[in-house]
């Protein structure tokens, strides 16, 4: 009794002095990392209905929380879209400079009360919300984070990939409670809205390629070569599916090659690499299923609802499992169970993993879905 008193004590003096957040997330054009934000922001409107919630994003990226009920406004940060990509050194430096200063303008603007520092990916981050004078800053401390001294609130960041068993989620969670939130298993869901217009378009675009509305997707690429199943196993696996239903398959421009040579030329099949986020979020909402690797879709197919069947070899499920809001999430590994070691750091086991993987381990975890 006398705990749930001070919560409500300290709840009602922070809802006196913030009104208006801003969440400074500067990761650059990463799926799975940026929906494993949603979820702290439906706490925090849940806690505090009327604060009005702010947050940065790469423009790639700024579909996954578009029409996001619990995100009143989203900025885009154009320079994270350029550091992503290979440039050299001088010219990263120079973009984090522009962003720095252009982030810095646009706090100032914004009169904020609170600001939450994300995970650390640019040392100079956390001095950002001090010197814009934002009177609460929450953030990580760490080993090298020189300005953690400049926020009010300092969280232990705790690198969830030394850690098995703790999810990526909640690192996030960490950075919200000092804001006192009550949080529930079921807070603890990746979310992406789809609007009527969205599936409209999806809808045009299945059509005018003759694929009717049973379908299922299939992501075959992966960010590390580490993470894919082999592509001959994927081809395979269309193959087989392909004669009951439509295949599409899914994933960035630099994924259509992959995409054409499972493909080989079967009418069933259809490459759709390429498609922005919130056509590709659409489509995933449309189809029965997503089959993939450990990767950014299979979060995006869970935030929308769809069911998945998610390969996994080096990776950590309980580091990345989904968390979407919906029933079945079915996982794939090279045992019985997962790693509790990641093996990223060898490339050669890592394939290996991947490879032990049979294709009817795969089918038979298909087959459980009763599609």
């Amino acid at each position: 009794m006398r705990e749930q008193l001070i919560r409500y004590i300290n709840i009602f003096l922070i809802l006196l002095q913030m009104k208006k957040l801003i969440f400074i997330n500067l990761t650059p054009n990463t799926i799975g990392d940026t929906l494993f934000l949603t979820p702290i922001f439906k706490i925090i409107k849940k806690t505090y209905p009327k604060i009005e919630i702010h947050i940065t994003v790469s423009p790639s990226n700024y579909n996954l929380l578009e029409n996001n009920p619990h995100i009143d406004k989203i900025i885009k940060i154009p320079q994270l879209e350029r550091i992503s990509k290979k440039i050299s050194k001088i010219k990263k430096i120079r973009e984090y400079l522009i962003m720095y200063f252009k982030l810095l303008k646009t706090l100032k603007k914004g009169k904020y009360d609170i600001a939450i520092v994300g995970q650390p990916n640019f040392f100079l981050s956390q001095s950002l919300p001090w010197m814009a004078q934002i009177r609460k800053r929450i953030g990580y401390t760490y080993p090298g984070s020189i300005f953690s001294n400049m926020l009010t609130n300092k969280i232990k960041f705790t690198d969830p990939l030394k850690i098995h068993k703790r999810h990526y989620l909640e690192g996030n969670i960490d950075l919200i409670k000092p804001l006192n939130p009550k949080i529930t298993e079921d807070d603890k869901k990746v979310y992406k809205k789809i609007t009527q217009k969205e599936l409209d378009v999806a809808k045009k675009i299945l059509k005018s390629r003759n694929i009717n509305s049973n379908f299922i997707c299939v992501q075959a690429g992966a960010k590390w070569i580490e993470k894919e199943w082999p592509k001959k196993k994927f081809k395979e696996l269309c193959k087989i599916l392909s004669k009951k239903q439509n295949i599409i398959l899914l994933g960035s421009k630099k994924e259509y090659k992959l995409n054409q040579y499972i493909k080989n030329n079967n009418k069933n099949i259809y490459n759709l690499s390429g498609l922005k986020l919130n056509k590709t979020s659409a489509i995933l909402k449309l189809s029965k299923l997503l089959i993939g690797n450990d990767s950014g879709l299979t979060h995006l197919a869970t935030a929308v609802g769809t069911d998945t069947v998610t390969i996994y070899g080096i990776s950590d499920y309980f580091h990345s499992k989904p968390l979407g809001n919906n029933n079945n999430k079915i996982a794939v590994f090279a045992g019985n169970h997962a790693p509790s070691k990641l093996y990223r750091e060898d490339t050669k086991k890592s394939i290996e993993m991947m490879d032990a993987i049979s294709l009817e381990k795969v089918l038979s975890a298909i087959n459980k879905l009763n599609l």
